[in-house]
């Protein structure tokens, strides 16, 4: 079993275990992001970045102005977090509903037999939801380079999904594969490689 520790997070390519390598704040990639989910639910929610890591899409949002915390079970991650965001992420889930939960390159990570205790998590604590996933054949991915990372369990298509959410209360509102400054690295050369669900409850 691989621990989301220090080495998963800053020697993960080496040890083979995960794509990372140094693991760090990277302006490029997670202030469009952050923008793009300021301008789909706007500024004035409150939002949860659900398996944060160590805070890097939580700092975007908050320097756009937004609401936002975070959450994840790395120790590791939330205790070398970035400095910005102290005392907004943490390993505990919080006891207040959120307007907006966002799940992003996170629910790949989460075994089956757990799968529908945290999409109904999601659901109970929140209004409308934002889900970005790898998708795949059941066996294998479309972007192979996701099979890099060995705490990668569902590889699943985007009716899966659809279906998965819906047994969990959430109705799929909108589906794409591209979407403005979400991966967007990724949708030149793989333009159906992630699914990017947004979700509101029943």
């Amino acid at each position: 079993m691989v621990d989301y520790d220090e080495k998963y997070y800053e020697k993960g390519v080496e040890n083979h275990i995960s794509g990372y390598t140094n693991y760090r704040w990277l302006a490029h990639y997670s202030l469009p992001a952050a923008n793009s989910i300021k301008q789909k639910f706007g500024s004035d929610k409150t939002y949860l970045d659900y398996g944060c890591a160590k805070g890097y899409l939580v700092k975007a949002m908050r320097l756009l102005g937004m609401d936002a915390r975070g959450f994840d079970i790395s120790k590791y991650a939330i205790d070398n977090c970035d400095p910005a965001v102290e005392g907004y992420v943490s390993n505990k889930f919080p006891d207040k509903e959120m307007d907006v939960i966002i799940a992003k390159d996170v629910l790949e990570h989460v075994p089956y037999k757990s799968l529908e205790k945290v999409l109904n998590q999601i659901e109970a604590n929140s209004k409308e939801q934002l889900v970005v996933v790898p998708l795949g054949d059941g066996k294998t991915y479309r972007i192979r380079e996701y099979e890099l990372d060995k705490t990668h369990v569902i590889r699943q298509d985007e009716e899966w999904w659809i279906n998965k959410f819906k047994q969990s209360g959430l109705v799929t509102d909108q589906f794409y594969y591209k979407y403005p400054g979400l991966k967007d690295n990724w949708t030149t050369t793989h333009p159906d490689g992630n699914g990017i669900f947004f979700l509101k409850r029943k």
